[in-house]
């Protein structure tokens, strides 16, 4: 009768075991019958240091800080030689097992759900179009998709991994359909062998470094697997996120939010351009000072303006652009503003770069009276640099003239190089934009179209902004703000990239134990105010629902008066504002293991307001 009953309790262990995995119910992720919300931060783990076990990154104190934190998430990043060298493919170090095992055992005991993520794939870091190999050689697709089953098999039946994260950053080099069938590929591996675990997947963020691309699902696989979330990265604008890192090319980015700063649409197209300027003369000339036409806007729709540099049949001569300034004109033709006069720095030459048949080349050069222009030569048909940077607002009616420096080496006769403006208008009517939370939820809403279209879950496994944008003023926290409480008000599920790391870490360092002085304290603040403050305020009761708790305190069974048809989600957190758990929607809930003390319950109603009340557990 005894081992009748120990198979009976081991048994009900495992059917209750299943039921217990995080899993997709439309647009929504549950835990049993309860929605729930994965918040939290990205661990970098060392990644792209190629540890074989990067256990200097954290140690079970971080997992204890991002939990007093209030988050209950952690997106866990990977690097494929932490489990298998290139020199033994497919045979796994014993190693990269007993380093999961340990983190594993640390969020269990912290309440951490783990979302582990390959960040570093067979085949090489997809992020910078470094990892071309994972689609040339078949041999790595084949090996990236044995260890996903690995990792599957050994983890099939913990429940404290809310997902499989499969590839961070797709970038395929032929077609996207690449992405397609190696995702597809994955997921088929992993459920050879694991029904329980929810699988993470994301958009291919580029095709062969063409991070314009876009196909009709905004690059996302359309996969044969139902239990999927997607996931989503935002650093934008990109300008100011990354801004003053030397690695990103990018220079200084101001401050958010930001009025004089605009934000275009995300479904900008090009409707025409002011082609009339003067150009180069053949031969080779100095650096001489070129006054453009006025362009007249003559359309509402034309919404968009953004200087470009243009030029023509350059073969081996050499054109040279610098030192440029917009001039805005009203409808009688008089001057209103210079909305630009700006030498251009070395970040210019990494904007866009259009060729019409692929040949010539673009470089950064000695300027006029700095270190830097901007060089073009090679081309034997059109070329265009486009320069997001310097895009303006236009009024109907309105005149906008471009001018600036350029110099010629060997110009050929007949060939052309002026400075120029393009013209964009909103393929939906959508207007300009500034640099605000606005702005924020146009480009959230706009990249997470194709999921909502289609009822699944969202996750922003990536958003963050560099440290250097939380000092003087330049708004660091404003942004985290303003995101999360997006996020927030969609219901999408984030982590925040980083935990620990020099450019956007919550701390400072890579693979140094935490120097607690260099935490981020205005980051902090944030943080606490959504997830512990905002969340848990006891001012957010709403009067006409009525929730009523009896008794309180509260011995082994709290009783709940409530309409529970008016209810989304209860979660209990203790008194400091730390999440527990959640629970099923119901009027009587077992508080049977709980220690004494006093605790917080949340109920949020389908509105979205919300009802926090304290009740004492005896």
């Amino acid at each position: 009768m005894r081992n009748l009953v120990l198979f009976g309790a081991i048994l009900f262990s495992s059917l209750s075991n299943a039921q217990n995995f995080v899993h997709r119910d439309g647009n929504q992720i549950k835990v049993g019958d309860s929605i729930i919300h994965l918040r939290g931060m990205s661990f970098g783990n060392l990644v792209w240091d190629d540890r074989y076990s990067p256990s200097l990154h954290h140690k079970e104190i971080d997992f204890e800080r991002v939990s007093d934190l209030g988050m209950n998430a952690i997106r866990f990043y990977m690097n494929y030689k932490t489990f298998e060298s290139d020199a033994s493919p497919y045979i796994y170090k014993q190693s990269g097992w007993d380093w999961l095992d340990l983190n594993i055992e640390w969020a269990k005991k912290h309440g951490i759900y783990l979302m582990l993520n390959m960040h570093v794939p067979q085949g090489g870091f997809q992020s910078q179009c470094n990892g071309g190999n994972l689609w040339k050689v078949e041999d790595n697709q084949n090996r990236v998709s044995a260890l996903w089953k690995a990792i599957a098999q050994k983890y099939k039946d913990e429940p404290q991994i809310a997902g499989f994260d499969i590839i961070n950053e797709p970038i395929p080099t032929d077609s996207i359909q690449q992405w397609h069938k190696l995702s597809q590929m994955i997921v088929d591996s992993i459920r050879s062998v694991d029904q329980n675990h929810m699988i993470i997947t994301e958009r291919a963020i580029a095709l062969n470094c063409d991070f314009g691309y876009n196909d009709k699902n905004q690059n996302y696989p359309p996969l044969n697997e139902e239990n999927i979330m997607y996931t989503v990265h935002l650093y934008e604008p990109y300008t100011y996120t990354h801004q003053l890192q030397s690695w990103a090319k990018t220079g200084e980015g101001g401050k958010y939010p930001d009025e004089n700063i605009i934000q275009a649409p995300s479904d900008i197209a090009w409707t025409t351009g002011d082609f009339n300027n003067p150009t180069l003369a053949s031969g080779t000339n100095d650096w001489k000072y070129f006054q453009g036409t006025a362009l007249k806007i003559t359309s509402s729709e034309w919404i968009l303006g953004r200087l470009n540099f243009l030029g023509r049949k350059l073969n081996a001569g050499k054109a040279f652009y610098d030192d440029i300034e917009v001039v805005e004109f009203n409808e009688k033709g008089d001057k209103v503003r210079t909305i630009f006069m700006d030498s251009l720095s070395k970040e210019a030459i990494t904007k866009y770069w259009w060729s019409e048949d692929n040949t010539g080349k673009m470089s950064a050069e000695l300027g006029r009276t700095d270190n830097y222009s901007i060089g073009v030569t090679g081309n034997l048909a059109g070329i265009s640099v486009g320069l997001p940077d310097f895009s303006f607002e236009l009024k109907k009616g309105y005149s906008y003239q471009v001018n600036g420096w350029m110099k010629g080496e060997n110009i050929p006769v007949g060939a052309t190089a002026n400075i120029s403006m393009e013209v964009y208008r909103s393929l939906s009517g959508k207007k300009v934009l500034k640099r605000n939370k606005e702005a924020l939820k146009e480009i959230i809403l706009s990249t997470t179209e194709y999921l909502r279209t289609n009822n699944y879950p969202v996750y922003f496994g990536e958003f963050g902004v560099v440290r250097v944008a939380f000092d003087n003023d330049k708004g660091g926290e404003r942004w985290v703000s303003d995101v999360i409480s997006i996020f927030d008000s969609l219901g999408y599920n984030f982590t925040y990239h980083a935990y620990k790391e020099s450019s956007f870490g919550y701390f400072d360092g890579w693979n140094q134990p935490i120097n607690l002085e260099t935490e981020n304290l205005k980051l902090k603040k944030v943080f606490e105010d959504y997830f512990i403050h905002k969340t848990l305020s006891l001012k957010e009761i709403h009067e006409d629902q009525k929730v009523h708790i009896f008794p309180n305190p509260v011995g082994d069974v709290m009783n709940l008066e409530m309409d529970l048809n008016q209810i989304k989600n209860i979660k209990i957190y203790t008194e400091e504002g730390i999440f527990i758990q959640s629970i099923l929607l119901q009027k009587r809930i077992d508080t049977s293991k709980f220690i004494s003390g006093t605790y917080i319950l949340q109920i949020e109603f389908k509105d979205g307001t919300l009802n926090s009340q304290k009740f004492v557990k005896k």
